[in-house]
């Protein structure tokens, strides 16, 4: 594949992800499956899917090495959902998307950092 069209590819696909086309989402990745040449033209997408469980679930379906990935400053998605605790969210990132509980992440640092627990104390959160 080359680059324009990998390119081209990858921008298609995190529009259907923000549009939450999901059906529009699989029929890119269908109709491209030598598509991703490399794991860095999954970033983008995966940062962007990682803002709703829908989209989350059927990325990490298509592209499993990418369920615990960082993303960046704002951490992982299951330490975003550890750090508002968000039961809900958390439980499906766990139990359906399957990711794992040590690895939650949020502006470089663990979620149970001290640091992280001083900035969002248990009362401000529920």
């Amino acid at each position: 594949m080359d680059r324009d069209l990998e390119n081209e590819v990858q921008i298609q696909i995190t529009e259907a992800i923000k549009q939450h086309d999901i059906a529009a989402f699989h029929r890119i990745v269908d109709s491209h499956p030598e598509w991703p040449t490399h794991d860095n033209c999954l970033g983008y997408p995966h940062d962007i899917a990682a803002y709703r469980l829908d989209t989350f679930k059927a990325f990490v379906a298509r592209f499993p090495q990418t369920k615990d990935w960082h993303c960046g400053h704002s951490g992982n998605p299951v330490g975003l959902a550890a750090l508002v605790r968000d039961v809900e969210l958390l439980r499906a990132l766990l139990e359906d998307v399957g990711c794992c509980a040590n690895k939650g992440w949020f502006y470089y640092r663990p979620v149970r950092h001290p640091s992280l627990v001083f900035l969002f104390p248990p009362s401000r959160c529920c």
